[in-house]
């Protein structure tokens, strides 16, 4: 880890609930954020925007964990909105090619 503790915070605002991650996004952290986003779904909400602002690091697992998100969520009549991921976070999801599948906010 780069020193910066990981954490998922959720609130609930107009827009749907919103997940902040901050710090590295692994295979030790992924099945945390995992357990919040299941959080978030089970809030029937008809968003989820996941504010990855804060982000500093995202691996295959984080990539899973987002996928399997958005299926869930759009097959359930919602939609899921990335906030702000930085350039890094933005270019593993381009690897793996999510970028055209899951909206970007900036």
């Amino acid at each position: 880890m780069n020193g910066r503790p990981f954490n998922v915070t959720l609130t609930e605002q107009a827009e749907g609930v919103v997940v902040r991650v901050s710090g590295e996004v692994d295979i030790v952290t992924a099945p945390v954020l995992k357990r919040h986003l299941e959080s978030a779904i089970a809030a029937g909400r008809p968003a989820i925007v996941i504010d990855l602002s804060q982000t500093t690091f995202m691996d295959a697992r984080g990539v899973g964990v987002l996928v399997t998100t958005r299926k869930r969520v759009t097959d359930a009549g919602g939609r899921i909105v990335l906030r702000r991921p930085p350039a890094l976070v933005r270019r593993v999801l381009e690897l793996a090619d999510q970028l055209d599948r899951m909206p970007i906010e900036d």
